[in-house]
Protein backbone atom coordinates (compact mmCIF):
# COMPACT_ATOMS: atom_id res chain seq x y z
CA UNK A 1 0.00 0.00 0.00
CA UNK A 2 3.06 2.28 0.94
CA UNK A 3 4.82 1.72 -2.03
CA UNK A 4 1.57 2.12 -4.57
CA UNK A 5 1.29 5.69 -2.64
CA UNK A 6 5.09 6.77 -3.74
CA UNK A 7 4.60 5.04 -6.93
CA UNK A 8 1.34 7.34 -7.58
CA UNK A 9 2.42 10.68 -5.83
CA UNK A 10 5.50 10.45 -8.13
CA UNK A 11 3.80 10.18 -11.19
CA UNK A 12 1.68 13.03 -9.94
CA UNK A 13 5.26 15.28 -9.33
CA UNK A 14 6.20 14.16 -12.87
CA UNK A 15 2.76 15.65 -13.90
CA UNK A 16 3.30 18.74 -11.68
CA UNK A 17 6.48 19.13 -13.21
CA UNK A 18 5.74 18.91 -16.60
CA UNK A 19 2.70 21.14 -15.98
CA UNK A 20 5.22 23.44 -14.26
CA UNK A 21 7.52 24.11 -16.82
CA UNK A 22 5.30 24.98 -19.28
CA UNK A 23 2.84 27.27 -16.61
CA UNK A 24 6.03 28.96 -15.56
CA UNK A 25 7.16 30.47 -18.98
CA UNK A 26 3.38 31.50 -19.25
CA UNK A 27 3.48 32.89 -16.10
CA UNK A 28 6.43 34.84 -16.86
CA UNK A 29 5.30 36.16 -20.15
CA UNK A 30 2.08 37.26 -18.74
CA UNK A 31 3.79 38.74 -15.78
CA UNK A 32 5.86 40.62 -18.49
CA UNK A 33 2.55 41.68 -20.63
CA UNK A 34 0.87 43.18 -17.42
CA UNK A 35 3.84 45.53 -16.55
CA UNK A 36 3.97 46.13 -20.14
CA UNK A 37 0.59 47.14 -19.80
CA UNK A 38 0.78 48.52 -16.13
CA UNK A 39 3.76 51.07 -18.05
CA UNK A 40 1.30 51.91 -20.64
CA UNK A 41 -1.62 52.52 -18.09
CA UNK A 42 0.45 54.99 -15.41
CA UNK A 43 1.73 56.70 -18.09
CA UNK A 44 -1.79 57.23 -19.67
CA UNK A 45 -2.62 58.29 -15.76
CA UNK A 46 0.18 60.88 -15.51
CA UNK A 47 -1.09 62.47 -19.36
CA UNK A 48 -4.45 62.28 -18.11
CA UNK A 49 -3.50 64.25 -14.61
CA UNK A 50 -1.77 67.01 -17.02
CA UNK A 51 -4.76 67.76 -18.75
CA UNK A 52 -6.70 70.81 -18.27
CA UNK A 53 -9.06 71.34 -20.63
CA UNK A 54 -11.21 73.75 -18.49
CA UNK A 55 -11.56 76.95 -18.37
CA UNK A 56 -8.18 79.35 -17.44
CA UNK A 57 -6.62 76.15 -17.61
CA UNK A 58 -8.70 74.21 -14.63
CA UNK A 59 -9.79 70.30 -15.11
CA UNK A 60 -13.40 69.74 -15.29
CA UNK A 61 -15.18 66.98 -14.14
CA UNK A 62 -14.65 64.82 -17.30
CA UNK A 63 -10.51 65.01 -16.88
CA UNK A 64 -11.19 64.20 -13.34
CA UNK A 65 -13.31 60.99 -14.61
CA UNK A 66 -10.74 59.81 -17.05
CA UNK A 67 -8.16 60.11 -14.28
CA UNK A 68 -10.13 58.06 -12.00
CA UNK A 69 -11.08 55.54 -15.10
CA UNK A 70 -7.36 55.33 -15.83
CA UNK A 71 -6.29 55.02 -11.89
CA UNK A 72 -8.61 51.90 -12.04
CA UNK A 73 -7.62 50.08 -14.84
CA UNK A 74 -4.37 50.27 -13.22
CA UNK A 75 -5.03 49.39 -10.38
CA UNK A 76 -6.78 46.87 -11.75
CA UNK A 77 -3.51 45.68 -13.65
CA UNK A 78 -1.48 46.06 -10.41
CA UNK A 79 -3.90 42.92 -8.63
CA UNK A 80 -3.70 40.60 -11.20
CA UNK A 81 0.49 41.32 -11.60
CA UNK A 82 0.05 40.35 -7.62
CA UNK A 83 -1.99 37.31 -8.59
CA UNK A 84 0.34 36.22 -10.90
CA UNK A 85 3.29 36.95 -7.99
CA UNK A 86 0.91 35.32 -5.79
CA UNK A 87 0.93 32.00 -7.87
CA UNK A 88 4.38 31.73 -8.25
CA UNK A 89 5.29 32.16 -4.64
CA UNK A 90 2.46 29.29 -3.82
CA UNK A 91 4.17 27.08 -6.32
CA UNK A 92 7.81 27.87 -4.94
CA UNK A 93 6.41 27.27 -1.44
CA UNK A 94 4.89 23.67 -2.72
CA UNK A 95 8.29 22.82 -4.71
CA UNK A 96 9.93 23.57 -1.25
CA UNK A 97 7.59 21.65 0.81
CA UNK A 98 7.79 18.73 -2.09
CA UNK A 99 11.32 19.10 -1.26
CA UNK A 100 10.96 18.70 2.21
CA UNK A 101 9.13 15.69 1.57
CA UNK A 102 11.68 13.85 -0.64
CA UNK A 103 14.62 15.04 2.01
CA UNK A 104 12.42 13.23 5.00
CA UNK A 105 11.50 10.15 2.45
CA UNK A 106 15.46 9.34 2.16
CA UNK A 107 16.49 10.41 5.49
CA UNK A 108 14.03 7.56 6.44
CA UNK A 109 15.07 5.19 3.74
CA UNK A 110 18.66 5.61 5.27
CA UNK A 111 17.53 5.03 8.82
CA UNK A 112 15.77 1.57 7.53
CA UNK A 113 19.29 0.59 5.44
CA UNK A 114 21.52 1.83 8.93
CA UNK A 115 19.07 -0.58 10.83
CA UNK A 116 19.71 -3.91 7.88
CA UNK A 117 23.30 -2.80 8.19
CA UNK A 118 23.35 -3.43 12.10
CA UNK A 119 21.34 -6.54 11.88
CA UNK A 120 23.83 -7.73 8.67
CA UNK A 121 26.76 -7.16 11.20
CA UNK A 122 24.84 -8.81 14.17
CA UNK A 123 25.08 -12.05 12.19
CA UNK A 124 28.02 -11.56 10.60
CA UNK A 125 29.11 -11.79 14.31
CA UNK A 126 27.08 -14.32 15.66
CA UNK A 127 28.19 -16.68 11.99
CA UNK A 128 32.13 -15.92 12.64
CA UNK A 129 31.47 -16.71 16.64
CA UNK A 130 29.71 -20.18 15.26
CA UNK A 131 32.73 -20.92 12.60
CA UNK A 132 35.18 -20.56 15.64
CA UNK A 133 33.00 -23.16 17.77
CA UNK A 134 32.92 -25.51 14.80
CA UNK A 135 36.58 -25.64 13.33
CA UNK A 136 37.75 -26.05 17.60
CA UNK A 137 35.16 -28.53 17.27
CA UNK A 138 36.38 -30.02 14.05
CA UNK A 139 39.70 -29.75 15.23
CA UNK A 140 39.11 -32.03 18.55
CA UNK A 141 37.23 -34.70 16.24
CA UNK A 142 40.34 -34.54 13.64
CA UNK A 143 42.58 -35.10 16.57
CA UNK A 144 40.00 -38.39 18.27
CA UNK A 145 39.71 -39.57 14.71
CA UNK A 146 43.87 -39.70 14.22
CA UNK A 147 43.88 -40.86 17.72
CA UNK A 148 41.65 -43.33 17.08
CA UNK A 149 43.39 -44.58 13.52
CA UNK A 150 46.55 -44.83 15.10
CA UNK A 151 45.36 -46.73 17.68
CA UNK A 152 43.40 -48.92 14.80
CA UNK A 153 46.99 -49.22 13.29
CA UNK A 154 48.88 -50.07 16.41
CA UNK A 155 46.16 -53.21 17.67
CA UNK A 156 46.29 -54.28 13.49
CA UNK A 157 49.90 -54.23 13.57
CA UNK A 158 50.09 -56.15 17.56
CA UNK A 159 47.78 -58.58 16.32
CA UNK A 160 48.92 -59.35 12.66
CA UNK A 161 52.67 -60.25 15.14
CA UNK A 162 50.25 -62.22 17.23
CA UNK A 163 48.92 -64.26 14.49
CA UNK A 164 52.23 -64.84 13.20
CA UNK A 165 53.62 -66.22 16.33
CA UNK A 166 51.44 -68.78 16.20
Amino acid sequence: MKKALLISFSFFMIFVRVSYAQTNQSEKGELIQLLELRKQKFEAYSNSLAKHTGFFGNKTKNDMQRSNEVLTDLVRIDNKIIGTLNRSVDFKNYEKLNLNFKTNERELRLLELNGTIVTLQKQVQLLKAENRYLTGKMKRYNAMLFIAVSLSLVLLFLLVKRLRKQ
